[in-house]
């Protein structure tokens, strides 16, 4: 965002007009689930993919959104349903790697599905985690290429490397969590189901040439099973924010300088390092809805991010100082706004 344009924002006591460039019709006629935009690649920041319950469609937003054309179409297989996606960064040692992108999709039955922009088709199909399970949550890394997590309803987060035709399985966390990311070079942020945001060391995983992937276990959990082949190590994990009450994370995102941005379900929104642990910003959102909190977005510089409340009011905060952009509200409908956008 120019200079200009954010001293306006912070400035304008008049009501903004939002200019609505572009209207398109999901070709499955369903109810998107996820946007997103491919943030992990500066060469890919015009292609963005939108996930349904069954189709995964993938568009080219040249100028800025102004031209929307449907670059790809992928189907779920019968009696699938895909659930989340993340982008994964393509190998650099790979011929076509400067015109690739690979797109992780999970779905209820547990597979994750690897699609590739170079070759229009799906490249790989994972069968991610044990039968009657699901893939909940998927993350790309920016700094190491086809490198990506996976968190699953078996109480596993699972680290994997594609390497060749095939993804390998670096390592395994037992940690149930909903939420999960990359935050730097070897650090894993997970949301877990007892309401704490933890980061893990995954270095060791990441940096290891053995052929049988590490599993980590933490201590405060009994697991149900374990794998004999697998070195066991115990890791707890660093808790980076836990809440007093029992309030649920329910949604974050990293910025930049060790920085992650919090939602909880009471309407509490927190800035927190997770170096040092400490809590920089707090806001409070009004007429938050407990049953179904509405998700927040953050501008791709991460200067500000939005977030609606439970009458599908959306709010607009500037995260360097905390205030609330001087502008007036514009009403949309909660469930058509989504974190991603």
């Amino acid at each position: 965002m120019e200079v200009q344009d954010r001293k306006r924002l912070k400035t304008q006591h008049s009501e903004l007009e939002w200019k609505l460039k572009k209207v398109i019709r999901e070709s499955s006629g369903e109810t998107v689930l996820h946007l997103l935009p491919n943030r992990l690649d500066s060469s890919f920041h015009n292609i963005v993919c939108s996930i349904s319950k069954h189709q995964v469609n993938i568009y080219d937003c040249a100028h800025f959104g102004q031209n929307l054309d449907l670059f790809m179409a992928f189907r779920s297989e019968p009696g699938e349903e895909f659930l989340c996606g993340a982008w994964v960064k393509a190998d650099v040692e790979e011929s076509d790697a400067l015109s690739d992108s690979i797109l992780a999709v999970g779905s209820k039955s547990g597979k994750i599905h690897l699609l590739s922009l170079a070759h229009c088709q799906e490249i790989e199909n994972i069968d991610a985690s044990e039968i009657g399970t699901s893939i909940v949550g998927l993350a790309g890394s920016s700094l190491h290429a086809v490198t990506f997590i996976s968190c699953s309803t078996d109480g596993n987060v699972k680290i994997w490397k594609r390497k060749g035709n095939m993804s390998v399985l670096l390592g395994i966390v037992s940690f149930p969590s909903v939420i999960v990311s990359f935050a730097n070079d070897h650090t894993m942020l997970l949301a877990g189901k007892d309401h704490t945001l933890r980061k893990f060391d995954i270095s060791s995983i990441l940096e290891s040439t053995a052929c049988r992937p590490f599993h980590f276990q933490v201590s405060t959990l009994t697991l149900y099973y374990f794998f004999i082949f697998m070195p066991e190590k115990e890791d707890d994990g660093q808790i980076v924010l836990k809440k007093s009450n029992m309030s649920k994370l329910c949604h974050f995102q990293v910025l930049h300088d060790h920085q992650v941005i919090c939602s909880f379900t009471d309407g509490v929104v927190l800035l927190v390092d997770i170096l040092s642990e400490e809590q920089l910003m707090k806001w409070d959102i009004n007429n938050f809805s407990k049953s179904d909190p509405c998700r927040f977005g953050i501008c791709p510089e991460g200067d500000y991010f939005v977030v609606s409340n439970s009458n599908g009011v959306v709010y607009l905060y500037d995260i360097p100082t905390g205030k609330k952009v001087n502008m007036e509200n514009k009403e949309i409908r909660q469930q058509n706004f989504h974190n991603n956008l």
